[in-house]
């Protein structure tokens, strides 16, 4: 429920940036003319797209450069290096076990994706996990961005630029918050129920597969990005049992 939800309301703030694009028809006087117009409006989109495209990547690579630069300050190393990695309220219980007792009589790719981590991974990946969604739940826009890859955090913030109906500032911490007030509270809370007994992995990418709320199976995509894990979704994706 929580995954459809987050989906859901996703989905409206994107449809709402893309209200200005778009275009309707000329006069059709010339045939010519407005076939010219077409490709001339075409070469222009795909240069202003390219354009875009390098903007987007080297914001990416310059919050990943932050990062780093975070992670190997003097004194700091691992989790030290983001406050936000604190341990939260409440502690957790992770109960590992594999990717088996997520796999069900339809498809599997990705509980069979790529390897079985090592439980260090898997634990600090985890960790990541509880970290973005307790965030969530006590507000903590900022701390909730913190644990997101770079890639989700610029594109959420390109996302909310091209809004039509944005005001101020559009940071990460703003749009998760707006994405967030528009749930339910209980499905907040109970999206925070994570129960994490695999990580699937594939390179510094894969799965965290972990058991939630009300019996149902989660797969949050993670990356890791220099020494920390990150989550690379905004929900995880229900599995079929």
């Amino acid at each position: 429920m929580q995954g459809k939800a987050l989906t859901a309301v996703s989905a409206a703030l994107i449809l709402a940036s893309l209200t200005g694009c778009g275009g309707g028809g000329g006069s059709a006087a010339s045939s010519s003319a407005s076939t010219a117009a077409t490709n001339s409006s075409s070469a222009s989109a795909a240069g202003e797209s390219a354009s875009s495209e390098r903007e987007f990547q080297q914001r990416i690579e310059e919050l990943q450069r932050r990062r780093r630069s975070d992670e190997s300050e003097p004194g700091q190393s691992g989790a030290k290096a983001e406050p936000s990695l604190a341990p939260t309220s409440g502690g957790h219980h992770d109960s590992g076990g594999g990717a088996a007792q997520f796999r069900g009589p339809g498809d599997n790719s990705i509980q069979e994706s790529g390897s079985e981590a090592s439980a260090p991974d898997r634990e600090q990946a985890a960790a990541a996990l509880h970290g973005y969604l307790d965030s969530r739940v006590a507000g903590r826009w900022a701390a909730a961005c913190s644990f997101m890859s770079a890639s989700m955090v610029v594109g959420l913030e390109r996302m909310a630029a091209l809004s039509p109906q944005r005001h101020g500032d559009p940071g990460c911490p703003k749009v998760i918050a707006a994405l967030v007030a528009a749930l339910p509270r209980r499905t907040v809370r109970e999206g925070a129920e994570a129960d994490v007994g695999s990580l699937r992995l594939n390179g510094n990418r894969g799965f965290l597969l972990y058991h939630g709320a009300r019996s149902s199976d989660y797969a949050m995509p993670v990356v890791k990005e220099g020494k920390m894990w990150k989550v690379a979704a905004l929900a995880g994706a229900p599995l079929a049992r």
